[in-house]
């Protein structure tokens, strides 16, 4: 799938309206932060081998993930709070490579905005199991499997990762 330009700008002014509704003056200095770094450009995965491998494919799976928890939410009347924030900024961590980038996420974002416990151990454990294999002899994976199996335990983290995985694998193109 590729993205017209006319498109990838939509999605971006999409992603910073959903980010400036939280409207404090560091969540704007964030948004600009992505935005001169690009982050409307990437692509999710970077062999695009995967979801969104593709010009501004990353924007389109968050925006993705925030639609389908937006339609969870409404069935199950789940009161998530700051999700809607974890799901937006889960994978800005990407900016700095695709290896290590749960952890990347947490440093970034923390330069800006302060992140809950909840938040940051959702957007640290989104991978799920993923995260914690490695995919060859330099590749360091971000968390143990023990830690990943247990960080799954807790119901915040799991609605992100479940939220990312359905979005990936199941709603994209």
């Amino acid at each position: 799938m590729e993205l017209t330009e006319q498109q990838i700008q939509e999605n971006w002014n999409n992603f910073k309206y959903e980010l400036g509704r939280k409207g404090s003056s560091s969540m704007f200095k964030l948004i600009k932060h992505l935005e001169e770094q690009h982050f409307d450009r990437m692509p999710a995965s970077s062999s695009g081998k995967y979801h969104g491998g593709y010009p501004g494919g990353l924007v389109v799976h968050c925006l993705t993930m925030l639609k389908l928890h937006r339609q969870l939410k409404t069935r199950l009347g789940a009161g998530y709070g700051d999700i809607e924030l974890c799901i937006l900024l889960h994978d800005v961590g990407k900016l700095k490579g695709y290896k290590k980038h749960c952890e990347n996420s947490i440093e970034i974002v923390s330069q800006f905005i302060m992140l809950g416990f909840d938040q940051e151990n959702a957007i640290r454990y989104h991978m799920g199991m993923y995260g914690a294999k490695k995919r060859s002899a330099d590749d360091i994976a971000d968390y143990s499997l023990t830690e990943g199996y247990t960080a799954l335990e807790h119901k915040f983290t799991k609605y992100l990762y479940l939220l990312d995985d359905l979005s990936s694998n199941y709603f994209e193109e």
